[in-house]
């Protein structure tokens, strides 16, 4: 908020009208607007609205491209080994006399990273 106000001051914008377009803009595709949770209404503003069907056909337009970035994120993800207590590794130690170093330790504490 402290930035959008920054903004309007800069630009000679309408810092009231700022306000309520950014408090009626939907948190979430399934949750409402934090002005429209507060005060059980919509508010008007010049901001383009895509209206929200009662069967749900908005959910399914905004979860589709979802799924669809995450199913070609997945063919290529990978997960990391368990790191195994006394195992060497090397690790990048910046803090070294202002150094960017490449140093050899061991593991102390397993899990997985």
């Amino acid at each position: 908020m402290k930035n959008l106000l920054q903004k309007c001051l800069e630009s000679g914008a309408n810092s009231h009208l700022a306000m309520i377009c950014h408090l009626a803009t939907p948190v979430d595709h399934k949750l409402p607007s934090p002005a429209e949770m507060v005060n059980f209404r919509k508010y008007k503003t010049n901001l383009p609205v895509k209206f929200r069907h009662t069967d749900g056909t908005i959910s399914v337009q905004l979860q589709a491209p979802q799924d669809e970035q995450k199913h070609h994120h997945d063919k290529i993800a990978t997960t990391f080994p368990d790191m195994m207590e006394d195992k060497c590794i090397r690790a990048f130690n910046p803090s070294i006399y202002g150094n960017q170093l490449w140093c050899y330790t061991t593991v102390t504490h397993p899990g997985h990273m």
